[in-house]
């Protein structure tokens, strides 16, 4: 896998149809981990301020099991801060 090659595009989910990326469904599976993390990363960093987070684009949103993440969210503090960050809007 092209590691790199994720790597450079963590940003793409927020700005690039998913579509558009030369990249087979796995790899975009990985990038949308990345992507996510990214995002929590700066909710724990930022706090309440989320107009730094980036919600993804629709194409990526099928890649997505949503409910199985909200399932396995063990901190509802956590999950209601994602919820309000939009990251995961309907």
């Amino acid at each position: 896998m092209k590691t790199f090659l994720i790597i450079i595009n963590h940003h793409a989910p927020s700005i690039c149809e998913a579509s558009g990326l030369d990249m087979d469904e796995q790899k975009k599976k990985y990038l949308i981990i990345l992507f996510f993390a990214n995002q929590l990363a700066k909710l724990i960093l930022n706090g309440e301020d989320f107009t730094n987070i980036m919600p993804f684009l629709s194409s990526y949103l099928p890649m997505i099991d949503r409910q199985r993440f909200l399932d396995s969210s063990v901190d509802n503090v956590l999950l209601s801060s994602i919820r309000q960050s939009e990251a995961f809007a309907e």
